[in-house]
């Protein structure tokens, strides 16, 4: 597979930062995030399963995601979307209804290459234009030195294979950066809350949840 840096353009590009709100707003929201400490991130808990096999092949499927491909960003990042691969990707795919996601569910793994970065950003509104429909992530290997995720003024580090963390993304400017000698994997899942999820959400314990 080839994972060498190539920019291009493709189809419509997701905006920047200051494209999409314009210069004096970033700049706005940029200050309010340095004098505001209140943490925007919950770790909802961990996944309890074996995946490890599963990230392998995974990888043989992963193809480059066009909405990374601009040219300030590093590298690209490398998606494998779960959906009609149960029976290649079966632990993977059960974390989705486990965890409490109702139909229509998005859950892509990101391979995030070392060297590569994702620039701050806020995901687009209209992802969540359902008040139900929510996104989190699950940390699919050990944390390594030189990873990193920033959510606001929150720096989130050091986590375990299975960690879900849950944040409103599209409120939340975030960015990733991967500076360690191995890829980092996690599960990005997009989908309407069952109740299950939205208590897991309001509980201010963090809960098991066995695959």
């Amino acid at each position: 597979m080839d994972f060498s840096f190539k920019p291009v353009t493709v189809g419509k590009m997701t905006p920047s930062p200051l494209e999409y709100f314009g210069e004096e707003q970033h700049n706005n929201d940029m200050e309010q995030i340095v004098a505001n400490q209140t943490n925007p991130l919950k770790v909802l808990g961990k996944f309890q399963g074996d995946w490890l096999d599963e990230l392998d092949v995974a990888a043989t499927l992963a193809t480059k995601d066009i909405y990374t491909s601009r040219e300030h960003h590093s590298d690209y990042l490398y998606i494998t979307r779960l959906f009609g691969r149960e029976d290649v990707l079966p632990t993977l795919s059960k974390m989705p209804k486990v965890l409490g996601f109702e139909d229509p569910i998005v859950a892509q793994v990101q391979m995030q290459r070392p060297g590569c970065n994702m620039p701050k950003h806020m995901d687009p509104p209209y992802i969540f234009r359902n008040p139900d429909r929510v996104r989190v992530l699950v940390t699919l290997a050990p944390w390594e030195y030189g990873q990193f995720m920033f959510f606001n003024n929150t720096l989130f580090q050091h986590w375990e294979a299975g960690t879900i963390i849950y944040t409103v993304f599209d409120e939340t400017w975030h960015c990733t950066m991967n500076s360690s000698w191995h890829t980092r994997p996690i599960l990005q899942i997009t989908g309407v809350a069952s109740k299950q999820l939205q208590e897991s959400i309001k509980n201010p314990e963090p809960q098991i949840f066995q695959l």
